[in-house]
């Protein structure tokens, strides 16, 4: 018992793992000079090495370089095909029933609303499609003044010929 390191109170610890084989030569006729060392695969030698052989071929083969714009585009398709809500649900929310909450505070009011769910949802919707909207006029601005990019002033002259109320149509 006074042999063990003092946090090992009588404990035995397992034994070691056993060695693996010592590699073999094998002689090769004289067409090949350079004698070829074989090891015995067994157990993890047998999934080490395969695992080494993919990590190398991972590394020889280069990254994928796309060209300009074309991750871009790729992007764009994706969400164009998705029907998934562009704006998460708690967020815009949580947005929505602050700024609600500020009114009636402004206004002198009791106290918080209280939001039905589809109310929620209805509002989001709309509010989606309202900036859906907006970006693709925006867009068109940015189009008709030779550039790609949207800027301020397109979101802002797109807002000024859809008049005040904004429409959908």
């Amino acid at each position: 018992m006074n042999d063990l390191p003092k946090g090992q109170k009588g404990r035995l610890l397992p034994p070691p793992p056993p060695l693996p084989p010592p590699p073999q030569i094998v002689i090769l006729p004289k067409s090949q000079s350079q004698p070829i060392q074989k090891i015995p695969k067994t157990g993890n030698a047998a999934k080490l090495s395969v695992k080494a052989k993919v990590k190398t071929q991972a590394k020889d083969k280069a990254a994928r370089r796309y060209s300009p714009g074309d991750r871009a585009l790729r992007e764009i398709r994706l969400m164009q095909r998705t029907v998934r809500a562009a704006i998460p649900n708690a967020p815009f929310y949580r947005v929505v029933r602050e700024v609600a909450n500020e009114w009636m505070r402004m206004l002198g009011r009791g106290p918080d609303f209280r939001w039905q769910s589809t109310a929620l949802q209805a509002l989001k919707e709309a509010t989606e499609a309202f900036l859906v909207h907006l970006l693709e006029d925006s867009n068109l601005c940015a189009i008709h003044s030779k550039r790609i990019t949207i800027m301020v002033r397109d979101i802002q002259l797109a807002r000024r010929i859809r008049g005040h109320w904004g429409g959908l149509g």
